[in-house]
């Protein structure tokens, strides 16, 4: 026995959806139910005794508002196998029965108002590359990985460029020698008392005969 119908709680949003397609069993291929009342069966042992049984639990406990687009799977794109294989399997049959009309799953990771979305166009968008072949698609992945090699190949190298010094490792004080623009290191100017050379007395810009100072008076 289960804990509760889930046909009594799920909840779907007031859109006709039919027009997207209908299933085999003749149900909408695409449903938009509120997250909040999703429901799903899992097989466990209960309040911690006796045997293991079914309880209808919710799908999406992560979404705490808003609603969500689902769509119709076979039992085989389900599951992943046939119901024989899934009745022999233990690891299987304690998920509860096979999925014998197939099941709805959620499109995307989150919900969302369908108010505020354009439910055509992002439907569109699910199945957009239905229209491409196999080889097609593999050309389109292996494009996509170039360009993000591309990318952070360009963002590496301009990382490190910003982290070297405007000039390079060549000395950014430079002067010109006027020869072939080619620069050279400022030479470092000392004065005439520090070189120990003679400094006539005077003043200066004008010639005076005077004797220089800390010249060599036996010269």
């Amino acid at each position: 026995m289960t804990a509760l119908d889930p046909s009594d709680s799920l909840q779907h949003y007031p859109m006709p959806m039919a027009r997207f397609g209908l299933n085999p069993y003749g149900e909408n291929r695409f449903r938009l139910v509120l997250a909040a009342s999703r429901r799903a069966l899992v097989y466990g042992q209960w309040n911690g005794a006796g045997a293991p049984r079914a309880k209808w639990c919710p799908l999406y406990p992560h979404v705490q508002n808003g609603w969500v687009l689902e769509e119709w799977q076979s039992a085989f794109q389900f599951a992943g196998c046939t119901a024989e294989q899934w009745n022999r399997d233990p690891n299987l049959t304690i998920l509860g029965p096979y999925p014998e009309r197939g099941e709805y799953v959620m499109i995307g990771n989150d919900g969302f108002n369908p108010a505020d979305l354009d439910i055509d166009k992002l439907i569109k968008l699910v199945h957009a590359a239905d229209n491409y072949s196999w080889h097609e698609k593999l050309n389109a992945c292996k494009k996509s990985q170039e360009m993000r090699e591309k990318e952070q190949h360009s963002q590496s190298e301009a990382i490190i460029l910003d982290a070297l010094p405007a000039f390079g490792h060549a000395p950014f004080s430079q002067v010109s020698t006027g020869r072939g623009g080619e620069g050279k290191t400022s030479p470092v100017r000392k004065s005439a008392n520090e070189l120990g050379l003679k400094v006539p007395q005077g003043v200066p810009g004008k010639v005076t005969g005077g004797p220089f100072i800390g010249a060599n008076k036996n010269v």
